[in-house]
């Protein structure tokens, strides 16, 4: 007898079930392996494999299996092929919307998709407003400026920090 993956193999000359209970043939080839029962075979000796694979599952069995996977396993599956591009659909449950045209684009988008406007559950607003930059070199520029004011707000509060503790150990002013 033969182990394998904790899975015993033992060759019996009589089956004593109902077809219902007989397993694919693919499971029997992810079980066994090299070690796939000659019995299993074709007429001329060649190992009967199954034809079937995920792209032949109706597109109601595709959605139950995918709400069991995680949404980047789901973004990936789309991918794979056209047909599950077309039949497995993306979980969009909460959409984050902040008063900025790419966002409300989007959300309009979602909105009058015809399957997706009734998976969204939740929206969720955000009041910050993005600025707009009319080009790259003036959106580096603010970013520059942003940084200036966090270091010397930084510095600021260190320094008061530092004139209302009395120690005045090298390490501490250096901080």
């Amino acid at each position: 007898m033969a182990t394998r993956a904790g899975v015993g193999k033992r060759r019996v000359s009589q089956i004593s079930t109902s077809a219902s209970e007989v397993p694919s043939l693919s499971l029997m080839e992810e079980l066994f392996g090299a070690e796939f029962p000659g019995a299993f075979t074709t007429g001329n000796g060649g190992i009967l494999k199954s034809r079937k694979g995920v792209l032949d599952l109706p597109a109601e069995l595709l959605a139950i299996i995918s709400e069991h996977l995680a949404k980047l396993d789901i973004k990936r599956l789309r991918l794979a092929s056209k047909y599950l591009a077309i039949n497995v659909d993306l979980r969009i449950e909460r959409v984050y919307v902040s008063p900025n045209r790419a966002n409300l684009n989007c959300l309009q988008r979602i909105l009058d998709h015809p399957r997706y406007k009734h998976r969204v559950r939740e929206i969720v607003w955000d009041d910050a407003q993005l600025e707009e930059y009319p080009n790259l070199d003036s959106f580096r520029h603010a970013v520059c400026v942003d940084e200036s004011k966090a270091q010397r707000e930084t510095e600021r509060v260190l320094e008061k920090a530092i004139q209302h503790d009395h120690d005045e150990s090298a390490e501490y002013r250096a901080l």
